[in-house]
């Protein structure tokens, strides 16, 4: 019997030590797993707070090359970051600038700056009278309406040119005039205000069914109701794809105007060769090699007076018929108080790669007028 007791608490004693070992061991095994996941959780807030740190630093990054562009356009003292030039500041007119590229706080930037007032403004196809929908036919036609008439035959070239853009073939398919007239006039439905009619042959272009929208290929959304205030909005106009936008904006811009007041100036000091071919009415190369030759003239007005000069000699405006249009062309060349400038600037650092565009107005003191992250 004292036999049997014996082993009976040997065996008991043996099984409570391997209850207690295996209760260890699940502990060690639990520790580990709550450690392993606290680890695993303290990883991922390092790595959120990195990635906040991160887009931080890039934000800031952008913000600099911006504080940088206005204190050049202000000749001001640039900052000891060297993205800069120092004697650059005592540049009279600044066209294109690139900003050297520089590592700021661990971020790799750069920039470039370019003036825009030598592009067509897409807010001078703002037209008031198009959206009460007058007929201006049947009406004697005015100066101003002679002036929205030949901007949008101006606008038209630029679109008619961008099929064979520097003699080479496009991406976009060929355009024609009928094809550029529905895109003026989708345009200027899309600046109109919502109350205001719409053309005649394009009723209500904008509803907000999306299932109408695909049945009838109009627009899903209400228009604008005013002039453009970035040029990615065109992305959102019925007739403008992305290979047509992308091939357009090259030529074109958006800066604000006042409303009703559509003052169209091309300014002579910047005219881009896509305009001067567009109101020569000739292929971009041969305005290329005029520009070239005026390029060298040094004041502005002297450089209007032989813009006028090869445009009194093309083709287009020798017939005697042609001299009232090509007085109203004279009209709407000249020089702008106000300079736009397009800021595109980058900053990148790990899984961060920004891109930023903003708008600068300068007239006397430069200042942001619109700024967009990611989408021209």
């Amino acid at each position: 019997m004292l036999n049997v007791t014996r082993r009976y608490n040997k065996v008991f004693k043996t099984y409570n030590q391997g209850v207690a070992l295996l209760t260890a061991l699940l502990f060690v095994v639990l520790s580990v797993s709550v450690s392993t996941v606290l680890f695993m959780l303290m990883q991922v807030e390092l790595g959120f707070a990195d990635l906040m740190i991160s887009g931080d630093r890039v934000q800031n990054s952008l913000k600099f090359v911006e504080t940088e562009a206005i204190a050049l356009l202000n000749k001001r003292n640039i900052s000891t970051k060297k993205i800069i030039n120092q004697s650059d500041i005592n540049i009279n007119y600044i066209t294109d600038y690139k900003f050297k590229k520089q590592v700021i706080n661990y971020v790799n930037v750069y920039g470039n700056l370019e003036i825009q007032n030598g592009k067509f403004n897409i807010n001078y196809l703002y037209d008031p009278v198009f959206c009460n929908n007058q007929d201006e036919s049947s009406e004697k036609v005015t100066s101003s309406d002679s002036k929205k008439t030949i901007t949008k035959q101006i606008f038209t070239n630029i679109l008619l040119n961008l099929s064979t853009d520097g003699g080479e073939k496009s991406s976009i398919e060929s355009i024609t005039p009928d094809v550029a007239a529905k895109i003026i006039v989708d345009i200027q439905n899309w600046m109109c205000p919502v109350n205001a009619p719409i053309a005649k042959d394009n009723k209500d272009p904008y509803i907000k069914n999306i299932e109408d929208n695909n049945k009838n290929n109009q627009w899903p959304y209400q228009r604008g109701s005013q002039m453009l205030v970035g040029i990615s909005e065109l992305k959102l106009i019925k007739s403008i794809d992305n290979n047509l936008y992308n091939a357009l904006i090259e030529h074109v811009s958006v800066w604000p105007l006042s409303s009703g007041n559509v003052d169209v100036k091309f300014d002579v000091r910047f005219l881009s060769p896509s305009i001067f071919a567009a109101i020569l009415n000739e292929d971009i190369n041969t305005a290329k090699s005029k520009l070239q030759e005026i390029s060298k003239i040094k004041t502005s007005d002297n450089k209007k007076n032989a813009i006028i000069k090869l445009i009194e000699q093309s083709s287009a405006y020798k017939d005697q018929d042609k001299k009232e249009e090509l007085k109203i062309i004279s009209s709407l060349l000249g020089t702008d108080q106000n300079l736009y400038y397009l800021l595109s600037s980058n900053a990148a650092q790990g899984k961060f790669n920004i891109t930023a565009y903003t708008l600068l107005n300068f007239n006397s003191n430069a200042n942001v007028v619109w700024r967009s992250y990611g989408i021209l």
